[in-house]
């Protein structure tokens, strides 16, 4: 005879809850939580884990400098210049076709003190000049050099003005001006010192075997081995040597091609290939070396 409830066993609450770990109930053992991998990265390689992405940022950041330093002042990379030589040009003897002097395959290597590669980085020297010249209409130019040659562009860009205001380069008798202008407006023409390495890649397929110079579109690139020891023929006027590849150069830009000498002794036309050879003609670096008395429809 009962004489009243009993409140439920402990024992009946304990099996309860063995019951539940059985089935996965609410008061089932969870497992310890395994480490995401990030923490057991962190775990095995302690300070050096925060180290190696804190380098690879200081990298990163210290090579967009270094971009940045070679792309400034509007540095363009040889391999596009090309494309754009031939858009802006204004020539009128075959404005994307490469003309100059083709090398020789018996042609003498370059030797001398030089850069044989710069660093690919095309620059337009910041200033300007006077307009040089006499009379009739301007054309105006800007001065490229190539960075890393060990050479100052200013110098380079003296040679030229100095070259363009004497009155037996292509100015002569008033027939045209010339100016120097810094990139930052409208210009008709580039001359550009490039390290012989690297002058192919302005003048495309065009053999100049890093020995001569030559003219794509609206650029007469000068080599600058040629520019820095000259060539035999010229030997011991290296001045002279320079007046002639920039006068021979722009006269490709000019409309003029390629002339023969006229017979021995006689002065060699500027047009003349010079740098290889003279066929019997006297060196001569200018298109009219008699200055205005020359006839100006007939330049040598």
């Amino acid at each position: 005879m009962h004489h009243g409830s009993h409140p439920p066993s402990d024992d009946v609450s304990d099996d309860l809850q063995s019951n539940d770990r059985r089935k996965g109930g609410p008061h089932a053992d969870s497992p310890p939580a395994r480490p995401s991998r990030i923490a057991r990265f962190v775990r095995a390689y302690g300070w050096r884990a925060y180290a190696v992405p804190v380098l690879a940022i200081l990298t990163l950041a210290a090579l967009l400098t270094v971009v940045r330093r070679e792309w400034s002042s509007g540095a363009t990379h040889l391999g596009s210049a090309t494309k754009t030589a031939a858009q802006t040009s204004s020539g009128s003897a075959g404005a994307s076709t490469a003309e100059g002097e083709q090398i020789d395959p018996s042609a003498p290597s370059p030797t001398g003190t030089f850069t044989p590669a710069g660093n690919g980085a095309l620059n337009i020297l910041p200033g300007s000049s006077a307009v040089l010249g006499t009379g009739g209409p301007v054309k105006t130019f800007v001065i490229e050099y190539e960075g890393g040659t060990n050479l100052d562009p200013a110098e380079f860009a003296s040679y030229v003005e100095d070259t363009f205001a004497d009155p037996r380069s292509w100015g002569a008798g008033g027939q045209m001006r010339f100016q120097r202008v810094d990139g930052s407006a409208p210009f008709d023409f580039r001359v550009a010192l490039i390290s012989p390495n690297h002058v192919e890649s302005l003048c495309p397929g065009y053999g100049t075997e890093g020995y001569t110079s030559c003219r794509f579109g609206d650029r007469a690139v000068i080599n600058l081995a040629r520019w820095s020891v000259g060539v035999p023929f010229y030997d011991g006027h290296l001045d002279e040597y320079r007046q002639y590849v920039i006068n021979h150069e722009v006269g490709h830009y000019l409309g003029h091609g390629h002339e023969g000498c006229p017979g021995p002794g006689a002065l060699a036309p500027v047009m003349l290939q010079q740098t290889l050879k003279m066929d019997g003609c006297v060196v001569n670096p200018w298109p009219y070396p008699h200055g205005p008395t020359d006839n100006p429809a007939n330049p040598n």
